[in-house]
This record gives C-alpha cells, structure tokens and sequence, in this order.
C-alpha cells in the first residue's frame, strides 16, 4: 500500500471514528434522559375523597353533586414534573371495575407543578354530577365507603420542565 493511499484511508477512519463517538454520545445522552424522566417512578395515591351536595350551585337543575379527590403525587424521576396525565381505574371490593377517571394535574397549556426530583405533593380534583341517576359508575363511587374501593393508576402522559 503506498503512503499516500495509507494516509487517506487513516484520514477516512479517523473521520468515521469522530462520526461514531459523536453520535454514540449522542445516543447514549438520549438515553440518561429518557431513563431519568420514566413516568414507572411516578408514584400516584388518592389519600382523601370528599362527597357532597350543593343545592344552591344551579338552583335550575336542583344543585350538583361533588366528589373531591386529593391525589399525593411523588416524583420519583431525575427531573422537575411540569404537569401529568392520570388514568385512575377504581374497583369494587369483590374485585370489579366499576370505572375509570381522567385527570390531569399541571395543565398543558399554562401552569406548570414545577414538581422537583424527588418531592411530593397534594392536590385535589373535582367532578360533578347534576343529575348522577344516569351515571352508574358516578352513584357507585360516591355512595361506596373509599374501605371498600381499590384504585390502580397509570401515568399517560408526563411533561418535563427540565
């Protein structure tokens, strides 16, 4: 092999290791991220339900029905939660689901929890039923002392302010 063939297969293999160890960083940055930032470590609780009835809320339609929830939020990811999306399946105590709640906390357009590594927090939600006679799974949880209910959740969606 002559010098200068040797010299520009040594310039090309230099080039192509410089290419690889940058997107090998690369790659490997992307994956820290997405390992730090895994909604699994998301730890979610209802830690209290409230029900109750406001008569005078809309006098046309004979008031609304409450029930209130304080979710207990631990974010155990690497990086700041700026808002999240809750999926919350409640059972009955002989094992039935009777429904599924749609939650979200932190707001995609606007507030942020701005919830850091490591910390936990409370909030509550609401939902309302004018007339829950034509809502089966809004009577049930309602009615149904929180003893006797199981809860799973699943995180659905999760931003990062970080």
């Amino acid at each position: 092999m002559s010098i200068k063939k040797f010299k520009t297969l040594s310039t090309l293999l230099l080039v192509v290791a410089i290419i690889a160890g940058i997107y090998g960083y690369g790659a490997s940055s992307i994956a820290e991220k997405a390992a730090a930032r895994d909604v699994n470590d998301i730890g979610l609780k209802i830690v209290e339900r409230k029900c109750y009835y406001n008569a005078d809320e809309s006098p046309y339609i004979n008031g609304r029905y409450h029930i209130e929830l304080t979710y207990e939020i631990k974010n155990g990811t690497k990086a700041t939660l700026g808002w999240v999306q809750i999926k919350t399946h409640v059972y009955d105590k002989s094992g039935v689901q009777i429904g599924t709640l749609n939650t979200e906390f932190g707001g995609y357009y606007g507030s942020s929890m701005s919830l850091k590594a490591g910390d936990t927090i409370k909030l509550v939600t609401d939902f309302a039923e004018h007339q829950p006679g034509n809502n089966q799974f809004f009577i049930d949880f309602y009615e149904t002392p929180v003893k006797d209910l199981r809860f799973e959740y699943e995180v659905t969606e999760a931003n990062f302010d970080n």
